[in-house]
C-alpha cells in the first residue's frame, strides 16, 4: 500500500509503518493513529480503503513530510548561510554545528550535504 508515495509494508502494524513516512516517528505515528481512531496494533493490510484515504489526506494535511520537509530543512539551512549566522558559517566549513570538539572527531563527522 501506497501512502504520499512511500510503500507501507502490508504485514507491519499501523504506527510501524507510519515510521516508514519521513518526517513521521513514533509519538507523531501514534497521535496520527488515535486522532484518526485507528488501532496502532492493527495490520496495514486490515485498513479499509476510507481509512487509507484518510491516513493520507489527514498526513497531508497537519505536518510537513517527505519531500516538503526536506525542503524546509534546506531552506532553513540556506537562510543561516545567507544571513552569516554562526551556524551557516559553520556549515559552510563543514565543521561541526553545535559545538562538538574539532580536534580529533571533526575529521570523521558525517558531513550533512544540505547547503
Amino acid at each position: 500500500m501506497h501512502i504520499l508515495g512511500v510503500f507501507l509494508p502490508l504485514e507491519d502494524y499501523v504506527f510501524v509503518a507510519l515510521q516508514k513516512i519521513f518526517g513521521i516517528g513514533l509519538s507523531r505515528a501514534k497521535k496520527i493513529c488515535s486522532a484518526l481512531l485507528i488501532t496502532p496494533f492493527c495490520k496495514v493490510k486490515k485498513l479499509s480503503r476510507n481509512q487509507t484515504i484518510l491516513l493520507s489526506q489527514y498526513i497531508e494535511n497537519n505536518y510537513y513530510v517527505e519531500i516538503d520537509l526536506q525542503n524546509q530543512i534546506k531552506s532553513n539551512f540556506k537562510r543561516l548561510v545567507q544571513i552569516s549566522s554562526y551556524k551557516g558559517i559553520r556549515h559552510t566549513l563543514k565543521l561541526p554545528v553545535r559545538g562538538q570538539r574539532t580536534h580529533t572527531n571533526a575529521k570523521t563527522k558525517k558531513l550533512i550535504k544540505y547547503v
